[in-house]
């Protein structure tokens, strides 16, 4: 568990620590995706938080379990990262990141560009892309990153 924290405090250092988005609006769309991914995805209890991503907000989730389910918690969050920011304005968010225990301890996290991801999740409300295409989409949007790179 102190190696994910640690983990978590090198991230929002190196995302920014001082919010240069609009915060109230940073953390209401952390609220709605944590909200979505905590209901979808029961078993990874997920905390999101916004940060400072130059002008605009990221939102950082992240997980105390060691995550099985990559592909579920990537979609969902992804999917929910994009409509909440479509929702804020699109261009005041740049991606979603996601840790759990496993990534933390790697010193690593999943993160997600938020207008790719917010174009996937409209695709498959619109039913012009299914399930296993969407989620092919979502990993295309997203990429492993080191802390601290």
């Amino acid at each position: 568990m102190k190696i994910v924290i640690s983990g978590i405090v090198a991230l929002v250092a190196f995302v920014g620590t001082a919010f240069a988005c609009d915060l109230a609006v940073g953390t209401s769309a952390a609220r709605d995706i944590e909200n979505t991914v905590n209901t979808l995805v029961e078993t990874h209890r997920s905390q999101c938080r916004p940060a400072a991503d130059g002008a605009r907000c990221s939102v950082i989730c992240v997980s105390q379990v060691r995550v099985v389910n990559y592909d579920g918690w990537l979609l969902v969050a992804g999917a929910a990262g994009g409509l909440a920011a479509r929702e804020r304005g699109l261009d005041r968010f740049s991606y979603v990141s996601l840790i759990d225990r496993n990534l933390g301890e790697d010193r690593k996290y999943l993160r997600i560009d938020i207008a790719k991801a917010s174009a996937v999740q409209q695709r498959m409300v619109a039913g012009r892309v299914d399930g296993p295409t969407g989620l092919a989409q979502m990993k295309a949007a997203a990429s492993i990153q080191s802390i601290g790179q």
